[in-house]
């Protein structure tokens, strides 16, 4: 049996690195990009709402357009969301969000 609570918190500790991870990451690849609306939403609202949050949009969001740009959309929340171990926090629906999001970006997650 799964401890999705635990999946949560890891997923938690994962968003919150992806800051960190993208700010070092993007100064590397022409940035600096610090996403900070991103970490105030995932320290507000928790990981895993934050990520649904995300995905619920019609729209893409303009951190995923700065990562895309930026060649770094391996560090985006949709290619987290889309990791085997999280993906049993996530509906059919918002796994698919995130896929297609991916895919249009040219992106195609391993």
């Amino acid at each position: 049996m799964i401890d999705t609570e635990a999946v949560k918190r890891e997923l938690h500790s994962q968003m919150l690195r992806l800051f960190d991870n993208v700010g070092s990451a993007s100064a590397a690849a022409g940035g600096p990009y610090w996403p900070r609306r991103y970490l105030q939403m995932v320290r507000t609202h928790g990981g895993l709402a934050a990520a649904q949050r995300w995905l619920a949009r019609r729209d893409r969001p303009t951190g995923f357009d700065r990562l895309q740009k930026l060649g770094l959309l391996n560090l985006s929340v949709e290619a987290l969301v889309l990791q085997p171990r999280f993906r049993v926090l996530f509906t059919p629906q918002e796994i698919a969000a995130a896929r297609r999001r991916l895919e249009n970006a040219g992106y195609v997650a391993p």
